[in-house]
């Protein structure tokens, strides 16, 4: 019997080693989810815009059945589609890839690491297709027309309205989110009430602000990659359009190299330049509160880490006194300004 009892023992002693191995292993999966605890003063519009996601997405993923009531404890999960790597000391690219199962060449061509063998600490390396699958996102800035009001002053903020083209899963709510204003606001503009259903091809008024282009910051480059780090979502304006998309940051030193965040994104870019296109458009990068004048074009090239995009590459987004590629871009191969990227640039603050 005292055997028996032994053996018991030393099974149950096995049982619990193995219950505490998957309670871990548990737990090390659950660390790849994005888990937001709202705090006081969250909504859901800052936290999408603290997460670079959709406020449609926040609520598809969380099941969220009223979105003006978050309780303050709540866990939300962040839809999150690519995952980034900072490197620590004694990281390497063979490390790295076979920690996240990708190869060293998929990291160098996403991340447009020339030379393999220099990696910074803290350096953010965007890892391709090891995120988490997001919902699709319903919507994403379907700006048609501004009004042809005359611009304001320096600094000011302009009253021109902007339509916007109801598309399936719109909702005043989200609207009013989306554009920082209200939904009564909206219907008032629009001739409806707030109960109205909305219609997919209706046309809305967003009244008020619409879509700001003064107020925008010329900053240096040297600045502006130290603030636009590797792995930040942005909304870019186009000036000239007013038509808004959102970006990623995925690498590049002398300049940001930058991807569509999503399929939809790429169609209005598409939109925007008429296909992929070198040509040069002004416009302003927004990100953490930061308005920075740019100027970008519309051609893949190069490697991409964002696989179901509808882009295949990136492209480049320009800010004061940054530079082009050397290679292909200049006759010497020399690294230099681009003038129509600088004078782009000063478009976006009005000069």
């Amino acid at each position: 019997m005292r055997r028996n009892r032994s053996g018991w023992a030393f099974y149950a002693a096995l049982l619990t080693m193995l219950m505490l191995v998957l309670a871990g292993t548990a737990g090390v999966a659950l660390a790849n989810q994005v888990k937001h605890v709202v705090q006081s003063g969250d909504t859901l519009y800052s936290l999408a815009r603290r997460y670079g996601v959709s406020v449609d997405a926040l609520i598809q993923v969380n099941n969220i059945k009223n979105p003006d009531r978050l309780s303050i404890g709540m866990e939300l999960l962040v839809p999150s589609r690519i995952t980034v790597h900072e490197v620590a000391k004694g990281d390497t690219l063979f490390e790295i890839a076979r920690k996240y199962g990708v190869e060293v060449k998929t990291l160098t061509e996403a991340n447009g690491i020339t030379n393999p063998n220099l990696l910074r600490i803290g350096q953010r390396l965007i890892i391709p297709g090891t995120g988490p699958e997001a919902p699709a996102e319903v919507v994403v800035a379907h700006v048609v027309s501004r009004s042809t009001a005359p611009p304001p002053t320096e600094g000011d903020a302009t009253e021109a309205s902007t339509t916007h083209i109801v598309v399936k899963g719109d909702t005043l709510w989200s609207l009013g989110q989306r554009y920082g204003t209200t939904p009564q606001a909206i219907a008032a503009a629009s001739g409806i009430t707030v109960a109205s259903v909305l219609r997919v091809g209706q046309k809305l008024t967003i009244p008020g602000e619409g879509v700001e282009f003064r107020g925008a910051q010329a900053i240096p480059w040297k600045d502006v990659h130290r603030i636009f780090r590797v792995g930040t979502v942005a909304r870019v304006t186009d000036v000239k359009t007013g038509l808004q998309f959102q970006i990623v940051r995925r690498g590049g030193t002398n300049h940001a190299d930058c991807e569509p965040w999503t399929a939809s994104d790429s169609a209005v870019m598409k939109r925007i330049w008429g296909g992929w296109s070198w040509d040069r458009r002004a416009i302003v990068v927004e990100f953490d509160g930061y308005r920075i004048a740019a100027s970008m074009h519309a051609m893949p090239h190069g490697g991409q880490g964002i696989t179901n995009n509808q882009f295949p590459g990136h492209f480049c987004v320009h800010f004061l006194n940054s530079m082009t590629h050397g290679s292909s871009y200049t006759a010497s191969g020399i690294p230099q300004k681009d003038p129509q990227h600088q004078a782009m640039v000063r478009a976006a603050v009005g000069q």
